[in-house]
């Protein structure tokens, strides 16, 4: 044999082995589409429930926010401001004007998330111990004016920085936002009438109970 007719035997010997090492069969594809199918899979459950809880987390710091910025702009510009919290997903800021009869000037509204809402579930802790202890009226969602039955569903913040209520009287009390049915998602702001603070907090379990935490 030639050296020619050598290299020509060797090329057409190597060239179906290239063909059949750089292939897949079709059980390799459907092996690795099932791999692929899983994976994404398992992501999406993983990525739900994070989602479900930053929409809850949103809804909370939606309220809280908007509690500490109303005050401050109450002090900021020595006027009082009403907050109040319509059912089931929105906030109302309203300047109270100097004049008689008393008369509000519309400032802003603010949406909730959509699955959201001023809301208690069953289960919450409650009595002493709900949020700061604003148990007062039991389990309502929008629960201001605790130290005169509760129930009360505005805010009056005061040049001084001080939340009373449509009486004049000092408002502390709690709001509440969950989802409907899902105790974990539950979020609670509270705020003190003398000083006008606002905390935020969130129901977790431990062991048989669930519990309220900063």
């Amino acid at each position: 044999m030639t050296l020619k007719h050598f290299y020509t035997h060797e090329m057409s010997d190597a060239a179906p082995q290239r063909s059949h090492q750089n292939g897949f069969s079709l059980l390799e594809l459907l092996v690795v589409m099932a791999v692929a199918g899983t994976m994404a899979v398992y992501a999406v459950m993983q990525i739900i429930p994070a989602v479900r809880n930053a929409r809850a987390e949103t809804a909370i710091q939606t309220v809280a926010g908007w509690m500490r910025r109303t005050q401050e702009r109450a002090v900021d510009e020595r006027r009082i401001y009403r907050l109040s919290f319509i059912a089931p997903q929105t906030l109302q800021i309203d300047r109270v004007n100097n004049t008689l009869p008393i008369s509000f000037t519309f400032i802003q509204s603010i949406q909730l998330p959509n699955d959201v809402s001023f809301l208690t579930v069953a289960g919450l802790p409650t009595g002493a111990n709900a949020p700061d202890g604003f148990g007062a009226g039991g389990l309502v969602p929008i629960n201001l004016a605790v130290d005169y039955g509760g129930g009360l569903t505005q805010i009056f913040y005061q040049p001084d920085g001080r939340s009373l209520d449509q009486f004049n009287r000092m408002n502390s009390g709690v709001i509440y936002t969950c989802r409907a049915g899902e105790i974990l998602s539950c979020r609670a702001a509270t705020v003190w009438g003398t000083t006008g603070r606002t905390k935020i907090w969130r129901v977790i379990k431990q062991g048989p109970v669930y519990v309220w935490t900063q």
